[in-house]
């Protein structure tokens, strides 16, 4: 089962806390340390077996530029799964949009947006766009100081717009069969198969901010018989509503941003600087203070969940009391094999000790031609 495995020797699977296009994803933890860490799970049957080693790639590629979870680990586990083992984050923007029941003050969209951007506009800085911005897609920190901090997350679908080692821009390309991205927050341009660039990001961190700030986007809830006519849609509704009807209601800047958006071609870089302006000018003169002071930071729903993924939780949290509950008659708990096995040593009895089983994968990796090796020299394969 691959809730018992051990991955790298190392990292637990504890709980399932969602799952997407190509994988699921774990709460976990350091077996040695306790520390807590996410761990992505993708099956390597699916039509997407390379997208998590991407997803990997591309995150220790900007770790050092952008604010992201950092990848610890990425391999194979019983050479069926790929897994990748990184920081654990606090809850998504999503997560938090439900839990302000699905409307965020101007205060909180402005100080998102303004750091959604900057993040965008970094890792733009290294060559890539994201292709996938929406609220899932973006979550606050856990620790002191980067529980204020935007991380960006997923590179399941991120690419290079500039070519490898050359600071130039690809090519026009166009002719795409499908929508890359999620249809709700996607780019026009990407529904009529234009390949997404730049422009694209900030197009669709315009539609999220939008639908934190209105609670909805003016296409939600299309129905249609297959996804391709709700994509398509989708698409006609974008293209025909006016900006001043999408951000009604909104502070007139986010007009121009969204001027400023629609107006870029293919390969123009976009004006961070002057659209980072906007949020900071709202910001001023709507009298907000640019703290971070996120509305969410105080709800006894968001502490709950921020102890619960804290590295140390404090000594005060029982852990032992699911275990009580679900077995209340036994007075004491069963001793576990390793506890057994140093109680035999101790008194000087002799004990069996199983040979370990070695995947496919890492016989081939290492060289070892026999399924099962003697523990002891297990070592001398890890060093």
């Amino acid at each position: 089962m691959l809730m018992n495995c051990v991955i790298n020797e190392k990292y637990k699977l504890d709980t399932r806390v969602g799952g997407g296009s190509y994988g699921d994803v774990y709460i976990g933890h350091n077996v040695v340390t306790k520390a807590k860490v996410a761990i992505k799970i993708e099956d390597t049957r699916s039509d997407h077996e390379d997208r998590l080693s991407h997803e990997y790639k591309v995150n220790k590629l900007l770790s050092d530029y952008v604010i992201v979870p950092k990848a610890k680990y990425f391999g194979a586990v019983d050479n069926r799964y790929n897994a990748m083992v990184m920081e654990l984050m606090g809850p998504s923007l999503e997560d938090l949009f439900t839990m302000c029941k699905r409307k965020f003050n101007l205060k909180t969209v402005l100080m998102l947006g303004k750091q959604m951007l900057t993040r965008l506009e970094t890792m733009h800085k290294q060559g890539w766009v994201h292709r996938d911005i929406k609220p899932d897609n973006f979550a606050m920190g856990v620790e002191d100081g980067s529980d204020k901090n935007v991380h960006i997350l997923d590179f399941g679908l991120a690419k290079r717009f500039k070519y490898e080692h050359k600071n130039v821009h690809v090519s026009y390309k166009d002719g795409r069969s499908s929508v890359i991205g999620t249809a709700r927050y996607t780019s026009i341009n990407s529904h009529i198969g234009i390949e997404q660039t730049r422009r694209d990001d900030l197009e669709a961190l315009g539609y999220t901010l939008v639908y934190f700030f209105r609670g909805r986007l003016p296409w939600q809830g299309i129905k249609q018989v297959t996804t391709q006519e709700k994509y398509h849609a989708i698409y006609r509704q974008k293209d025909a509503i006016s900006i001043e009807e999408l951000c009604k209601g909104m502070p007139k800047k986010f007009i121009d941003y969204f001027h400023h958006v629609y107006n870029l071609d293919y390969s123009t870089k976009p004006d961070y600087k002057m659209l980072r302006q906007l949020f900071k000018d709202m910001l001023a003169e709507k009298g907000f203070l640019d703290d971070n002071d996120f509305e969410w930071l105080k709800k006894p729903e968001y502490l709950r969940i921020l102890h619960a993924r804290m590295k140390s939780p404090p000594p005060t949290v029982v852990l032992s009391i699911p275990q009580l509950q679900s077995k209340p008659s036994e007075p004491k708990k069963r001793k576990t094999k390793s506890q057994k096995k140093r109680e035999a040593l101790a008194a000087g009895k002799p004990i069996k000790v199983k040979p370990k089983y070695i995947c496919k994968a890492d016989r081939e990796r290492f060289g070892i031609t026999t399924k099962t090796i003697p523990q002891n020299q297990l070592k001398l394969y890890c060093m």
